[in-house]
């Protein structure tokens, strides 16, 4: 099983936790827990951990009396259902369990999410990459048939991983890039996070509602904030979206139409490596993975739209 925690509380409110089959995570306030939450002093320095197996997920409780609540009721070990919530501390998450995801058309999507009808999903991998700076290795992948989840399940077999980062940052359409982009730094860069708040947060507010407001509120953070961090680049992926690159009420500066798969590329990289770059190849793999998860699912923001 799979699973994905939502947190329902405080600063990181709406950032989604992915867990891989046969993973284990642990949360907590310290950096001794692979999800760290520094800012809620109520958690333990590691408060609980969950485990997914092949057809079970569990939650132990770690915290030596804190406790941790599962529907209301405390808990020190249970296996957990989807749309369960979780508290721990101030921190209240909501879990979706899932089947491995397969990338065939029948295959399973998150409990959390709903099929999503995709015209995307069957466009030609030519089609989609004339625009993108690929590799030679890679473009001599390309044929006249092959559709872009396939391409790109080709450019990973072949360990052509940047090459499929970027064809996924520009097929992905420019609010669901930044969405997934957000997914992957934070399931790399857990121990890092807290200094990447505020980027992320003004990353997915463009994504839920994509102003001009939130695009320059993005793009002023990113201009404040340390360029080595892989949410500064998400932001100005944002930033870049559209509109103008010049100050409000100057000439209209468009940007160039790439920019924001671009930009979201090299926070991806930077993400990588941010923690151990020894897991580099690794997570591009996951990047990957999480991508074309994204790419067949609707997200609720999307549901959201289509009802107004």
């Amino acid at each position: 099983m799979q699973a994905t925690l939502q947190i329902l509380t405080g600063p990181e409110t709406g950032r989604n936790i992915y867990l891989k089959s046969g993973q284990m995570a642990r949360f907590g306030r310290t950096e001794w827990s692979d999800f760290a939450f520094p800012y809620d002093h109520r958690l333990a320095d590691v408060h609980f951990s969950i485990e997914t197996a092949t057809d079970a997920v569990t939650l132990v409780d770690l915290s030596e009396g804190k406790g941790v609540h599962v529907d209301g009721e405390i808990m020190t070990t249970c296996q957990l259902r989807s749309g369960q919530k979780i508290k721990a501390g101030n921190m209240i998450f909501t879990i979706a369990t899932e089947l491995p995801f397969d990338t065939s058309d029948t295959g399973p999507i998150a409990h959390v999410r709903q099929t999503a009808p995709s015209v995307t999903a069957v466009k030609r991998a030519q089609q989609v990459c004339a625009g993108i700076e690929l590799s030679e290795a890679a473009r001599n992948l390309l044929d006249d048939t092959i559709e872009i989840v396939p391409f790109i399940d080709r450019l990973t077999g072949e360990d052509l991983l940047l090459d499929g980062l970027r064809v996924l940052a520009g097929w992905l359409s420019k609010r669901k890039a930044v969405w997934w982009g957000a997914a992957c730094i934070e399931s790399a860069c857990s121990a890092g996070l807290e200094p990447q708040a505020e980027l992320l947060a003004r990353a997915r507010a463009w994504v839920q509602e994509p102003s001009e407001e939130h695009r320059r509120a993005a793009l002023a953070a990113a201009d404040t904030a340390d360029a080595k961090f892989p949410a500064c680049w998400l932001a100005r992926a944002a930033g870049w979206s559209g509109g103008s690159l010049s100050p409000a009420g100057l000439p209209i500066v468009p940007p160039d139409e790439h920019l924001t798969a671009q930009a979201l590329v090299g926070s991806l990289l930077l993400a990588a490596v941010f923690i151990d770059p020894a897991k580099c190849a690794d997570n591009y793999r996951q990047f990957i993975e999480q991508g074309k998860q994204l790419s067949q699912a609707k997200l609720e923001w999307e549901t959201a739209d289509e009802n107004k």
